[in-house]
């Protein structure tokens, strides 16, 4: 570790003291649960910082304090092979047709880099669970630093990446990744549940229906809440923290409610049903413009309906989502900031991806579900290969999306 420890700064160091000091000091028993955060909360610094940011925070826990030299060791790696990382792919596409080849680095939109995930389970509902975590991740770093190739390295850059993302989310923003495809449908049920208790006076303990009570136990967090509410010591104290419980709830099921975009316009030619939506194509070449609104449309269309892109400028609307393209973060997985109004695109991003983030801007939420698993330090990530929004690969635009997309834009009658 002698070149990484080089590398670190007074305040790496002053960290790992402060880790030493406190290893040993278990989380303050309702940190994480009773965290509901403020704002939300802005990744800054390198990966590094980013990493000491989450290890340092009152709501970490051993998952985050543990195995720090080993993370830190996995970042340096990929700071020292950062040459390797931007060099160009030898398995490139070609531009198809007559036009030139680009130099833009949208171009390498193609995803060959990425490797099956270790570990994966099929359930008897179709439900795909793929696990990931820091220790498999540095595991494979371990295993293979003395012969690490471009595809090999690009894939543990991607996961590094999702690791501290989600761990910022998970950690530093308070987001309950204790969800899933079973108990986000039920969160209203678990809502209203409390919410009753809540508004009745003389209640202490909310009242779940079997499936509900079952469900909500699943969910560490509320687990959390319903151990509480049976050991609280006053009335006052079970009615706040059944309104903290409350409050909960709401913000988990706000995190996953549509935000339809209120500038799509359906509109009927001939036979066929067309939904247009406006995006502003930022710094976009001419050539990437193509990639991104070809590849929308092709899977934002069926037998007589398709969603078609129009570009326009902010200047024209305010508010418009922009497509931000950021070339020195190769590996960053793309995404879309509804704060910002922004897509937001990366070196080697794959290109149906592109389609999976317009859906967001379309409104719609992720219909895959990133667990965190406390007991092996590990996320597990359950997706289904059908839906667009589950699996940007080999997913398509659902029935019931369409359907709720074309109800959502279905113009009104004049009253």
């Amino acid at each position: 570790l002698q070149s990484m420890n080089s590398r670190l700064n007074f305040f790496h160091l002053a960290a790992f003291a402060f880790l030493g000091a406190c290893s040993n000091q278990p989380v303050s028993e309702d940190a994480r649960p009773g965290h509901v955060r403020p704002t939300e909360f802005q990744s800054t610094g390198s990966l590094s910082e980013r990493l000491l940011k989450i290890s340092l925070s009152e709501f970490a826990g051993s998952c985050e304090r543990d195995r720090i030299e080993q993370k830190l060791e996995l970042i340096a790696a990929l700071e020292n092979t950062k040459s390797i990382l931007d060099s160009p792919d030898e398995d490139q596409p070609p531009t198809s047709g007559d036009q030139p080849p680009s130099t833009d680095p949208l171009i390498r939109f193609h995803g060959s880099h990425l490797l099956n995930l270790p570990k994966k389970e099929i359930s008897s509902q179709g439900w795909i669970s793929d696990y990931y975590d820091w220790d498999s991740t540095y595991e494979l770093y371990s295993e293979n630093k003395d012969k690490l190739d471009k595809r090999l390295l690009l894939y543990i850059n991607s996961t590094v990446r999702r690791l501290l993302s989600n761990d910022e989310d998970r950690i530093l923003n308070g987001t309950n990744r204790g969800l899933d495809h079973v108990s986000i449908p039920m969160l209203p049920q678990i809502y209203d549940s409390v919410k009753k208790c809540v508004d009745d006076a003389k209640c202490l303990r909310p009242v779940f229906s079997e499936t509900a009570e079952k469900v909500a136990r699943g969910v560490p967090h509320y687990l959390y809440f319903i151990r509480k509410l049976g050991s609280e010591s006053s009335e006052s104290d079970a009615k706040l923290r059944l309104g903290r419980f409350l409050r909960r709830i709401k913000m988990d099921m706000a995190d996953h409610e549509p935000r339809f975009n209120p500038y799509m316009k359906q509109s009927r030619v001939n036979e066929e049903i067309r939904i247009n939506l406006p995006l502003d194509p930022g710094a976009l070449s001419e050539s990437d413009r193509e990639v991104v609104k070809s590849t929308i449309e092709q899977v934002w269309a069926r037998v007589n309906t398709k969603v078609t892109v129009e570009w326009k400028g902010r200047s024209k609307i305010l508010d418009l989502f922009t497509i931000l393209f950021h070339s020195d973060l190769i590996g960053e997985s793309a995404n879309v900031n509804h704060g910002d109004r922004s897509m937001n695109l990366y070196p080697l991003t794959r290109v149906r991806s592109i389609a999976h983030e317009f859906g967001h801007i379309i409104g719609f939420d992720d219909h895959y579900y990133t667990v965190w698993d406390d007991r092996i330090c590990s996320y597990v990530q359950e997706s289904t290969e059908s839906d667009i929004m589950s699996n940007s690969q080999s997913g398509v635009v659902t029935d019931e999306e369409w359907s709720e997309l074309l109800k959502v834009t279905e113009e009104k009658p004049a009253s």
